[in-house]
């Protein structure tokens, strides 16, 4: 998995979040590209190619969620002024 492989290599801090209620704005729950079984192959996929140095958080909200948006933004913030 790509996205995995180049996680792997990152060289700084690096926190993987993950959106549980969908990636992109037409995925998500009533829209047209929602689906959640295959967004939960992509997730265990990318979990299990992770590299076990790599934390990350699964986020019961979609992407474009400001409750989202907010914990990327912390965790940006903290790694910039540790």
């Amino acid at each position: 998995m790509i996205m995995a492989d180049r996680l792997n290599m990152a060289k700084g801090p690096t926190h993987v979040f993950i959106p549980l209620l969908g990636f992109s704005y037409p995925d998500h729950p009533g829209r047209g590209h929602w689906d959640p079984e295959d967004n939960g192959l992509f997730i265990r996929a990318l979990k299990s190619r992770l590299s076990s140095s790599i934390p990350y958080d699964e986020i019961d909200r979609h992407i474009n969620d400001d409750a989202f948006i907010d914990t990327v933004v912390d965790a940006l913030v903290r790694f910039m002024n540790p």
